[in-house]
């Protein structure tokens, strides 16, 4: 299975939106057993919560000025996503659609 989602953060002082396009796939069938679609949708949801999260927590420690490029984002973005992906779906795999500007 395979869906194109994507990731806005609205980040702090000044807002500002970043947009990461990302392709996530998941195995029909892991080491665990059948992977449901249902299963997939939420566990790709939380994720993108969850990583979401962190790297925003992530940048008001390290840039509280706000003004990391979004690709630099969108990569840390990506990176947390494979890791909570391959904890909850081993053999899943996230993969950036577009690199932002």
């Amino acid at each position: 299975m395979e869906a194109d989602t994507w990731c806005g953060f609205l980040a702090m002082d000044p807002p500002r939106n970043v947009r990461c396009d990302v392709t996530v796939g998941v195995p029909i069938r892991n080491s665990s057993g059948l992977v449901t679609q249902e299963f997939a949708d939420r566990v790709v949801e939380a994720s993108v919560i969850e990583a979401g999260q962190i790297v925003t927590q992530r940048l008001r420690l390290r840039d509280p000025m706000n003004r990391t490029p979004a690709s630099v984002i969108c990569r840390e973005f990506l990176m947390e996503m494979n890791r909570l992906m391959k904890i909850s779906i081993p053999g899943s795999r996230v993969s950036q659609l577009r690199i932002p500007p």
